[in-house]
């Protein structure tokens, strides 16, 4: 082999090796992101299960799993329980029950409610307790919740060095029923800039007519 044979061959291989470390790199990103994300979620919710409704002893408490594109709108479920009774013969007894129950729009993770007179009974005065039923938000691929901003959306999308550049048009999934929208990207931003699609965020849990909006953090695609 010549020597600018050589030099060539040698040349090709640096080219596949940046490519490939260009793509390891757009890999740990990616598993950097997905933790970040997680680590959002789970300080959120420990910081919302403090905020839970006063349990008494003949109370009986569940917890649902939702994909969080669920709680986008109400979403219906049938939970089973365990609730301690009385039978025909005045003796305490344990029971089987089920409920279908009702997870109102906007809910988050650690989001408490009871449903009233479903749980268990008191046997000193026949009072019958609640159920009291307690969200888990099952997270998403692509989209996340910023720690105690429960009404706003968060995505994280890449674009390249020449978008930021130049600025571009893309078209953006949204957690609203997966619908597709145009998003423009001004020239000259850079990464970590926040844009904004308004109301498709998650409803206000206490004033559905209130909605969040969508916020797109813009990254460098370095794949």
């Amino acid at each position: 082999m010549s020597s600018q044979s050589w030099l060539q061959w040698i040349g090709e291989r640096k080219v596949v090796a940046a490519g490939l470390g260009l793509l390891a790199l757009a890999w740990a990103a990616r598993a950097m992101q997905v933790q970040k994300n997680r680590n959002r979620r789970s300080s959120r919710r420990s910081s919302l299960l403090g905020q839970q409704i006063e349990r008494r002893e003949h109370d009986v408490k569940v917890s649902v799993k939702v994909p969080l594109e669920s709680l986008m709108s109400v979403y219906e479920t049938v939970v089973h329980y365990e609730v301690v009774t009385v039978d025909d013969a005045n003796r305490k007894v344990t029971m089987q029950r089920k409920a279908k129950v009702q997870i109102p729009a906007g809910a988050y993770d650690g989001y408490t409610f009871a449903v009233p007179r479903v749980g268990s009974i008191r046997l000193e005065d026949n009072d019958v307790g609640n159920l009291i039923v307690q969200v888990i938000e099952e997270p998403h691929e692509v989209f996340f919740r910023e720690e105690d901003d429960v009404k706003d959306v968060h995505m994280y999308l890449a674009i390249s060095k020449s978008e930021f550049e130049r600025g571009c048009e893309k078209h953006v999934e949204t957690l609203l029923n997966g619908e597709r929208v145009s998003l423009a990207v001004p020239a000259g931003l850079k990464e970590g800039s926040l844009l904004s699609i308004d109301n498709f965020g998650f409803p206000d849990v206490q004033l559905p007519s209130q909605t969040g909006d969508q916020i797109v953090h813009l990254v460098l695609d370095r794949s």
